[in-house]
């Protein structure tokens, strides 16, 4: 079960749907298993942003720093703020600030707790423009990651996502263990054309359903012929999912029914542009 969720707090208007779902979560947590969570807030400045050694004296790098930790602790306090308003307890909130790589610092922090929530973009000052981080953590963390939708509203029904890879079955084993939506309904979406071309897939879904279940998770199987993202955005709109439960990895079996060379995009980075779930 969950314990503790790290949200790093930036400067983007996507960040108020990160805290919002850590605190639904926590929400959930509380009726469903009347244990608490701990939000942890992590402010960051980017200190990878500004010049160093003999280039520092081409800005008021002081300056440039105050200004920073002014902007952050004004959005520690708006976070303090938000989750009081949730219905978070004081006691189960936590908050620091700290200079350096977000990427790195994120990663450092995760490590004691059970997962991280995030906006869809990062934005870390003193120059609040960062592309990077949150496509680093997509495929680097070794915490599951949370990526919420802009106009986040509360999580009732998510579609998972899986196929015979490793990095799908670690999915559901996380999301199992953890469970991060108790008292969210949850369709296993899965490939007939893998099972077929697999063979030894045939009743692994089943398993794995049948697994989510003795954990306690409301779990319908759904099998459709083929999964790609197109599948996935319709089948999100059929079941008005919430959220969208899948494993990242380099090569997933869906990728390469569309994108044989993976020329595009990730296929992970895609659904978030094309599907409005987190």
């Amino acid at each position: 079960m969950l314990k503790r969720i790290l949200i790093p707090v930036d400067t983007s208007e996507f960040t108020d749907s990160a805290i919002r779902i850590a605190a639904d979560m926590a929400r959930q947590e509380r009726q469903a298993q009347s244990s608490v969570v701990t939000l942890v807030g992590l402010g960051l400045i980017d200190t990878e942003q500004l010049p160093s050694g003999r280039f520092a004296k081409l800005v008021p790098r002081e300056q440039i720093l105050q200004e920073a930790e002014t902007q952050i602790n004004e959005r520690i306090a708006h976070f303090k703020n938000l989750v009081d308003s949730l219905g978070v307890p004081a006691d189960r909130v936590q908050t620091r600030i700290e200079q350096g790589p977000p990427f790195r610092k994120i990663i450092h922090n995760s490590v004691v707790c059970d997962l991280v929530t995030m906006g869809i973009r990062c934005s870390f000052p003193p120059i609040n423009q960062d592309y990077e981080s949150l496509s680093n953590i997509i495929h680097s963390a070794s915490r599951p990651v949370v990526i919420a939708d802009e106009n986040y509203s509360n999580i009732e029904r998510v579609l998972m996502v899986m196929d015979g890879t490793a990095p799908s079955s670690r999915m559901i084993y996380a999301y199992a263990l953890l469970n991060p939506m108790p008292l969210a309904q949850v369709t296993l979406l899965y490939s007939q054309h893998e099972i077929e071309r697999y063979p030894s897939l045939t009743g692994f879904f089943e398993r794995a359903a049948e697994f989510l279940r003795e954990h306690g998770i409301d779990v319908k199987p759904l099998s459709v012929p083929m999964v790609d993202e197109n599948v996935i955005e319709a089948i999100t709109h059929e079941k008005q999912a919430d959220m969208i439960a899948l494993g990242m990895h380099a090569s997933h079996f869906m990728d390469h029914l569309r994108d044989p060379l993976n020329l595009r995009q990730p296929f992970v980075e895609r659904l978030l542009k094309e599907t409005s779930a987190s």
